[in-house]
This record gives C-alpha cells, structure tokens and sequence, in this order.
C-alpha cells in the first residue's frame, strides 16, 4: 500500500470486489466537494449595462417638379413635402440664385407653406420647432402662385428651390 492511501474492501459478492481509496489532504477535500457540490459551490452575479445611442434621423421627400404657366388669371401649384423624423426638426426653403424673369420681379411669383401668408418666391420659408414625426411622417403643402405680366419676356424660367430640413438636438 501507498504511503498516504487507505484500502478498504467491501462485502464480497460473486464476480465483484469493491475497493475504495480515499487520499489524504488536498485529495480529500475533492472527494468532498465531488460528493457534496451544492454545499461548495461559489457563484458570483455581475451586471453589464447594455446602452444604445439613436441619432436623429430625417427622412426627406421632394417632388422634383412644378411647373406654372401664364395665363390672365394668374396660375396655382402645389406640391407635396414629406418629412420623416425622430427629433424635433426644422424645414427650410430657399431659392438658388440667379433670380430671372419673373422670378427676378417683386411678388409675381409667391409661395407659401400650409396656411402661412404669400410670400415672394425670393424670400426663404421656414417652420421650426416641429415635433418628431415618427415613421408616419409630415405632409407640408407647398403652394406656388404666379401672376402673368407683359413685362416677362417670353421664354422659359427655372427657378431651383433647396428644401432643408434639419433636426433640432439639444
């Protein structure tokens, strides 16, 4: 026998013998907690936070085109502006210059958004301090408005408008 080791022989039975060894000292103890792993058994509980960032984000729909025709009666077009947010938010409109023809003579051509007063197609619109719209989005109507004049020298004018939007973020 090992120096340190126990032998101990069970009952015999036919065809079987059982020998149990049991160590001394360290050995020992995992017998123990081999035997008894409830009662040992460590656990430790920690915490990790998981944090996610939204940006602001805006979605922006802009018809390409609207055309006005001159007729004795003046002419009316709107369009349709979509605007899709998760923060508050700002439109802006705003001519690009050159301004010519009638675009270049004070109030022949005017616009407006939703229910605002007529201004001159030179004048920048805006609407601030808007609520975030969600995934259903704002409608504005833009409307335009041309009053026909002699003084246009026939041909055609284009006029391009940038629509800004911007999300307000304190």
């Amino acid at each position: 026998m090992r120096e340190g080791m126990t032998v101990a022989t069970g009952i015999r039975r036919p065809g079987w013998q059982v020998k149990v060894r049991v160590a001394i000292g360290v050995a020992g103890l995992s017998l123990l907690a081999a035997s008894e792993p409830a009662a040992l058994a460590a656990q430790q509980t920690g915490t990790l936070v998981l944090s996610v960032r939204v940006l602001p984000v805006v979605e922006l729909e802009v018809p390409s085109q609207v055309s006005l025709t001159n007729t004795q009666e003046g002419q009316q077009a709107s369009v349709q502006v979509t605007v899709r947010t998760n923060a508050p938010w700002q439109v802006q409109l705003s001519p690009q210059p050159p301004l010519s023809g009638p675009f270049a003579a004070a109030g022949r051509v005017r616009w407006r958004v939703g229910q605002q007063n007529w201004q001159d197609v030179a004048s920048a619109i805006s609407w601030q301090s808007q609520a975030p719209t969600g995934s259903a989005g704002h409608t504005l109507p833009v409307e335009f408005q041309y009053q026909p004049s002699l003084d246009d020298p026939a041909g055609d004018y284009t006029l391009s408008l940038a629509v800004t939007v911007s999300s307000l973020v304190p």
